[in-house]
């Protein structure tokens, strides 16, 4: 089986709240919190989905550093759509 032509339920479901998400401008501004709460999943597993997301080229996700260094937020861009 083509794993970049395989998603599952979750992956989808994480996938469409960060599609639905706020838009700035290109990027598609969501939380970790935001999707779990959307989509009935732990923290853990939206993490997982948009590891694995990223990795099949859906998505394509920037991290935003505080002052010093710590991970402050995170943004998403739509590489591909279902």
């Amino acid at each position: 089986m083509d794993r970049e032509k395989f998603m599952t339920t979750e992956m989808k479901k994480v996938y469409e709240a960060i599609k639905n998400g706020t838009r700035k401008g290109n990027n598609i501004l969501i939380t970790y919190k935001d999707i779990a709460t959307k989509t009935g999943l732990q923290i853990t597993m939206v993490s997982s989905c948009i590891r694995f997301l990223v990795r099949d080229k859906y998505i394509e996700k920037e991290n935003h550093l505080g002052l010093h260094g710590e991970a402050k937020s995170n943004s998403y861009k739509i590489l591909k759509v279902i």
